[in-house]
């Protein structure tokens, strides 16, 4: 159980930290721009009024590691319902209720929830030696 859950933090911390990461190339690729403000497309962006959310920092270890740990997640894509079990643990690192989660895959919450347990599961089973060597 212990190394599940390492796993599960370490992979969790690495899709953090992939979304985190700045986009080099997202300027050369996009249409020239305008020196002009972004228009505001809604009525509430105007007022300013939404929560600021707090953005994940990642630390220099988890910058370190994670394509590593991001490998993991490759490999369990290429199993049996790997696709699925991917797509849940990357909505649950991004704090997507089970409930959500459940109504997109038509199954109960419980059942979505062993899911992504088995899937920390067979990656703690596969990957066991790189995850007792980052010592979480």
């Amino acid at each position: 159980m212990l190394l599940r859950q390492a796993a599960e933090r370490l992979i969790k911390r690495a899709i953090l930290t992939l979304a985190a990461m700045p986009d080099r190339e997202r300027g050369w690729l996009s249409s020239p721009r305008s020196s002009m403000p972004d228009p505001v497309r809604e009525a509430v962006e105007s007022f300013g009024w939404q929560e600021v959310r707090a953005r994940f920092a990642p630390t220099p270890t988890d910058i370190d590691r994670y394509l590593d740990v991001l490998a993991w997640l490759s490999w369990l894509g290429r199993q049996n319902d790997g696709k699925r079990n991917v797509q849940i643990i990357t909505a649950r690192a991004f704090g997507a209720p089970l409930w959500k989660l459940a109504q997109r895959f038509g199954k109960s919450d419980e059942t979505v929830r062993r899911w992504e347990v088995d899937a920390f599961d067979m990656v703690a089973r596969q990957f066991e030696a790189a995850i007792v060597a980052y010592g979480d």
